[in-house]
């Protein structure tokens, strides 16, 4: 199992890029950024971090720029509402801070 992994992990490691912010906006939303969301439906608010595919996980609220809701989000500024196409439907987020 232990050479297994490390085949995994070695293969992860020739196919990975470093992602530049060249946005020259800090004020975006982008990878890297931890976002505070309201959730209009619920009426709840929730911190998540933009992050890669590999390292999504939403227990640890880490969402992949490439999930319906990071996608969403991306370029996007504090203040502005978000409406996602997500697997269970239509779902509003306005974005409240973005550091």
């Amino acid at each position: 199992q232990v050479e297994a992994r490390i085949a995994q992990i070695e293969g992860m490691l020739k196919i990975a890029r470093v992602v530049e912010d060249d946005s020259g906006d800090v004020d975006v939303v982008g990878i890297g950024k931890t976002v505070k969301l309201y959730d209009i439906e619920f009426e709840e608010e929730a911190v998540y971090s933009i992050v890669g595919p590999t390292e999504a996980d939403p227990t640890e609220n880490k969402l992949s720029y490439e999930s319906p809701v990071g996608k969403a989000l991306l370029g996007k500024k504090a203040g502005e509402t978000v409406d996602v196409d997500a697997p269970g439907g239509m779902v509003s987020f306005k974005i409240l801070e973005i550091n």
